[in-house]
């Protein structure tokens, strides 16, 4: 059975794998978001920050997006890009393998990973004067490695003039995978947040 949080909630996803009788190896996070009609062509792009203890990227590498669409070791992995947002289902997908998540990444950064936020943005949605406003039936869901859906967000119609979002994010609570709905809103580029978070 899915989970659907609000804004804030969290669950443990070892949890929820086992509900569904499976395991939590890896995990696939599904974005996914629609135009409104009428107001013209959008590009969508899901992100995700791999960071450390203290919100920060822990490597350069470990920023992963459409020019940047597979981590060290391949354990944390990006679809492709969807120009749109057309059609059902997830837009955009990012892939983690969760057994392997910390050990890649201590081994070529030195650094423990805390979490994976997952972010989207509209691309150049500031100079084009496009926000989220214009954005309606945005989700992300977590999925195990069989297709169940462990966890669902429904970010409903809170963002007005942000341009990226914060749908959720996965962290590390006492060794334990968990995922957090977060909901929070930016008014910046992609690059701007880049920086935010020193990727």
């Amino acid at each position: 059975m899915t989970i659907s949080l609000v804004k804030g909630q969290n669950v443990s996803l070892v949890k929820a794998a086992a509900d569904v009788g499976g395991s939590l190896d890896s995990v696939t996070v599904g974005l996914g978001w629609d135009p409104l009609g009428g107001r013209g062509s959008f590009d969508l792009d899901a992100a995700a920050f791999v960071l450390d203890e203290n919100e920060r990227v822990i490597g350069k590498k470990w920023f992963i997006w459409y020019r940047n669409l597979k981590s060290p070791g391949k354990v944390v992995v990006h679809t492709g890009d969807n120009l749109t947002g057309d059609g059902d289902g997830d837009d955009e997908q990012i892939r983690l393998d969760l057994n392997n998540l910390r050990q890649v990444a201590q081994q070529e950064t030195g650094k423990a990973v805390k979490k994976v936020l997952f972010v989207v943005n509209i691309y150049r949605g500031q100079s084009k004067g496009q926000s989220f406003g214009d954005i309606q039936n945005a989700f992300i869901r977590i999925m195990d490695s069989r297709g169940n859906v462990l966890a669902r967000y429904d970010l409903g119609r809170d963002f007005s003039k942000e341009t990226i979002v914060s749908f959720g994010e996965i962290y590390d609570h006492n060794g334990e995978w968990k995922f957090r709905a977060v909901g929070a809103g930016y008014q910046k580029e992609l690059e701007e947040l880049r920086r935010d978070f020193g990727a």
